[in-house]
Parts: structure tokens; C-alpha cells; sequence
């Protein structure tokens, strides 16, 4: 999961859960945003028991501000604590104070375990992805808090049947095309990625 209070370069904000000698019988929290490390390629099954989710639920964000200024700070790892898709946007489906309006839904590199793509989402003008704004079922995905004491809760009138959405787990390989201008003395290269 993601730590934001902890300073320093954006990935040492992760932290392993459940921390160590933990076992798998560990409680995740709902609400909490979870990676999952699939180290070298191997296949991860995801077995969930318990009570199913229902009402409006909190999700856990904070706002610390780093006394260099980084630019990770406010960033919140949450997940849809839903056994289905969810809907993101304002209206009365979401309660939200001092968190912005675009939400970031990683994609995962296969070999590296982190994020090498992010989805946005802009519920005010539907601009982005995942389309509609729907986040799948079990999809962790991130919120900036943009200032001190922010909230974050989701009701029940978010969830959505229009559609079960994405769930992102693995990036697309990008095709990329690089174009140099080349004077003999001077080189401009420019850099176009294309991404599904």
C-alpha cells in the first residue's frame, strides 16, 4: 500500500502488508488501495472471504506537505471497496473535501511491479480514462488531496451496472516514434507514445 505522509522520493511511500513475518490471512482495509507485486511475470490469485462491503464508506487519505516541497505530496492510494464497479464524479455519490477532481488509475509494468502508465479521469468534463469514469471492482487507483484535512467517502449510489470497467493490472506494450532533426551541429529529437 501507499504511505503518503512519508518524505522523501515517491517510492519510499510503499510499504509491504501486511509488514513482515506477515502471512496471507492478513485483514486488508476497505477503502485502502493495494498493489500487488507479481515478480518476474508470475501469476497472482486474488482470494477474498468475508463481509461484503455495503454503505457509505471512508476511504483513508491524508495531506502532508514535505519540507521540500515534493510534488508527491497529497497523493493517495485508495481502492473500490465494492464487489462491483463504481462510478467517480461528484453529486451526492461521493462526499469529497480538498480532493481534486481527476483520478489516476495505474497500470502496472509486468517487470518492475510499479506503475509505468496512469489512466486519468476528470469527472467534472468526463475527459480521460477509464471511460465514464468507472473503476472496477477490486481497482486501486489514486487521489490528490490538495489540502490539510481532506475527505473522502463513497456511497452506495456510486455503484453502476452500465458496466463492469477496466481493471488494470498489466500496461500495454506503447509503440513509440522518435523524430530527430539533425543539422550536423545541433540534434532536436521529438517523441510520440502511443498508448491504448
Amino acid at each position: 500500500y501507499y504511505d503518503e505522509p512519508v518524505t522523501g522520493t515517491f517510492e519510499k511511500g510503499y510499504k509491504p502488508y501486511p509488514a513482515p513475518p506477515g502471512n496471507n490471512t492478513a485483514v486488508l482495509e476497505a477503502g485502502r488501495g493495494y498493489l500487488a507485486w507479481m515478480y518476474q511475470n508470475v501469476n497472482l490469485t486474488w482470494d477474498m472471504t468475508g463481509t461484503v462491503n455495503q454503505g457509505t464508506i471512508s476511504l483513508p487519505v491524508t495531506y502532508n506537505t514535505s519540507s521540500a516541497g515534493v510534488n508527491h505530496d497529497g497523493w493517495n492510494l485508495v481502492g473500490n471497496p465494492y464487489p462491483s464497479s463504481i462510478k467517480w464524479g461528484g453529486g451526492s455519490d461521493w462526499i469529497s473535501t480538498n480532493i481534486d477532481i481527476v483520478i489516476s488509475v495505474p497500470d502496472l509494468s509486468i517487470t518492475t511491479g510499479y506503475p509505468n502508465y496512469y489512466h486519468n479521469y476528470n469527472w467534472v468534463d468526463g475527459s480521460g480514462n477509464p471511460a465514464a469514469g468507472i473503476i472496477a471492482m477490486g481497482q486501486a487507483f489514486w487521489v490528490k488531496a490538495n489540502a490539510p484535512t481532506p475527505i473522502l467517502s463513497v456511497r452506495e449510489t456510486a455503484k453502476t451496472g452500465s458496466g463492469s470497467g477496466n481493471f488494470y493490472r498489466v500496461s500495454s506494450p506503447s509503440e513509440q516514434l522518435v523524430i530527430a532533426i539533425n543539422n550536423g551541429k545541433y540534434e532536436d529529437k521529438s517523441y510520440l507514445k502511443l498508448n491504448p
